[in-house]
């Protein structure tokens, strides 16, 4: 029995000290949880873009023709490729970064201008050399991903050396493994990346296939194929808006500096607050689109009987 007081007093201390220790608890201000930052939506991005852009007056005679014997693709032709190319690099770099854009624009431009050629029943005669010149910046080799537009123009002439002679077409695979194959033998970077695998191939040609098959004749306009593109890729249509707004504006619009120009889009992108994947799909899309405008201005064609 005497212990009792002595239980008594702990139990007295324990509740005491709970109790003082609710009062701190309810005396220290409370923590509210911050609201988290929104994301900048690619259709924001594009609305920013459209308003930059709003200061370039379109070129008079905006339907230019060719002032020399030399047969060339039109402006429009060279945007549309230039929009496959944009959105296969996009998807790519969804699947592996820079990686995987050069493989997926390559691709998808060298289909976009086979089809071309093919309806106008031309080949290529011969590339000027400045064709891999595509470094946006400083142009030296930084990084890996400075030099995705220059490997993109080196794989995509590679295409064309050596499927537009074949007596066969090739599927869409094995131009995408060729793409992987001849990357393997340029770049130190690329052969040291563990993302790239036989199953991200596969699924990289999978997703790019589509582009491919968009609609399109020389009488399509380049808003009715950025529609057409839209339809068969319904998941990118935010993309293909961005890309859309950029390549009309560097092909039509009074730009002293085109690379200038590449240049700010790119700045404007990475500064911004859009996530991470939007920013790595629109970065890359724009730098394979930007390549993929010098090569075509480096191509030089003759007609296939000749």
């Amino acid at each position: 029995m005497k212990n009792i007081p002595l239980i008594f007093a702990s139990v007295i201390a324990c509740m005491t000290f709970a109790s003082c220790s609710q009062e701190e608890q309810d005396t220290r201000p409370q923590v509210v949880n911050a609201p988290q930052q929104q994301h900048t939506t690619v259709e924001e991005l594009t609305a920013q873009l459209k308003a930059y852009n709003s200061q370039f007056e379109l070129r008079q005679g905006i339907v230019m023709q060719a002032t020399s014997d030399k047969i060339r693709l039109s402006l429009k032709d060279k945007i549309k490729i230039a929009l496959a190319d944009a959105v296969g690099g996009g998807i790519g770099a969804l699947f592996a970064g820079p990686y995987g854009a050069i493989a997926g624009g390559a691709a998808s431009s060298y289909l976009k201008r086979l089809s071309i050629m093919n309806k106008k029943s031309i080949r290529i005669e011969n590339v000027q050399d400045k064709y891999a010149d595509a470094l946006v910046g400083n142009g030296v080799f930084d990084n890996f991903s400075d030099s995705v537009g220059c490997y993109h123009n080196i794989i995509e002439n590679e295409l064309h050396m050596l499927y537009d002679n074949k007596d066969y077409k090739p599927s869409n695979m094995e131009i995408i493994a060729c793409c992987d194959s001849k990357m393997k033998t340029l770049s130190q970077a690329y052969r040291n990346n563990k993302v790239i695998t036989i199953s991200l191939l596969n699924n990289l040609c999978t997703e790019v296939a589509p582009i491919s098959r968009v609609s399109d004749s020389d009488d399509t306009s380049f808003s009715m194929y950025q529609n057409n593109m839209k339809q068969a890729k319904p998941s990118q249509s935010a993309y293909i808006d961005y890309f859309g707004e950029f390549l009309f504006t560097l092909a039509y619009a009074n730009i002293d500096d085109p690379e200038q120009y590449a240049e700010e889009v790119l700045r404007q992108i990475k500064s911004s607050n859009a996530s991470d994947l939007d920013k790595e799909e629109l970065a890359n899309g724009i730098n394979t689109a930007y390549a993929s405008f010098l090569y075509s201005a480096a191509i030089n064609y003759k007609y296939t009987n000749q």
